[in-house]
């Protein structure tokens, strides 16, 4: 992405709006490339947290977010175990799928 987006993106996460943040990263999950999962991990707090929210749009959103996520890992790619912070890194890269999706941030 070139600077000038994640700039945009930046901006964007930082709004107050959950509902917004939520929205976004459900649109910016499917182009996360098969070998930078790790990202994935890095996004389950918003989500996790937006499933919490009073506001009923922004957790049916939150929630389908959660799922979009899921079905990314399904999809398999790669965890660079490295970039994802809180987790032992006994390996540089893994093959990963569902399975890993629950414990990325347990």
């Amino acid at each position: 992405m070139p600077q000038s987006s994640l700039d945009l993106v930046d901006t964007l996460l930082s709004s107050s709006c959950p509902q917004d943040r939520i929205l976004l990263l459900a649109e910016l999950v499917p182009s996360i490339p098969s070998d930078q999962l790790h990202l994935i991990a890095d996004l389950t707090p918003e989500a996790v947290l937006g499933t919490k929210e009073v506001n009923e749009k922004t957790r049916d959103a939150a929630f389908e977010l959660v799922v979009l996520m899921g079905q990314k890992m399904a999809a398999g790619g790669v965890i660079k175990r490295s970039q994802v912070e809180g987790i032992d890194a006994d390996s540089e890269m893994a093959d990963e799928g569902e399975s890993r999706f629950h414990s990325a941030r347990c």
